[in-house]
């Protein structure tokens, strides 16, 4: 039995791999995703516990999700409107952070921009990992998702491992 609140393998089949479409971001792994989301809310929580201000499946702040459209995703025409039509009904040109508690596309598809703008960096760029290396995955998320946060690469790994061995 799974700690985790939902399927891992519908997860996959009914999120991700239609989001990573959807915005033509296959080249991001969908287990780096996976375990992104298993690793922050355990596929539980769509608030962070206690007074932390993070949201979703993949718990980003709303500060980064804020740099994101200010920063990145104005210079990305098409990325920007593939993430415009998934965030919905409720969002106008800049969906809420809020949005992502209860619109896992859109949680997943913030998630999917950070990596991906993390190996188009020109000053220190994310080097892709491979999607059954659990262990690349979990530095990569350590090193460009959770940064100063109090995740360790060998916690994060556990949940990497799940998503790689759940195909």
């Amino acid at each position: 039995m799974s700690t985790y609140g939902l399927d891992v393998r519908q997860f996959r089949l009914c999120v991700v791999r239609p989001i990573q479409t959807r915005l033509l971001l296959q080249a991001i792994p969908e287990n780096l995703i996976i375990g992104t989301a298993l690793q922050e809310s355990r596929l539980i929580y769509l608030h962070q516990m206690g007074i932390g201000p993070a949201v979703g499946v993949c718990q980003m702040e709303g500060a980064t999700h804020l740099d994101i459209w200010q920063n990145f995703l104005k210079y990305q025409p098409e990325l920007r409107a593939g993430l415009v039509k998934i965030a919905g009904y409720f969002s106008g040109d800049q969906p809420d952070p809020g949005e992502m508690a209860g619109n896992m596309n859109y949680a997943v598809g913030m998630c999917l921009t950070h990596y991906y703008r993390a190996s188009k960096r020109t000053n220190h760029p994310m080097t892709i990992p491979s999607n059954t290396d659990a262990y690349a995955m979990a530095q990569v998320y350590k090193t460009f998702y959770n940064g100063p946060g109090a995740a360790t690469v060998d916690q994060a790994l556990v949940h990497f491992q799940y998503a790689v061995s759940n195909p």
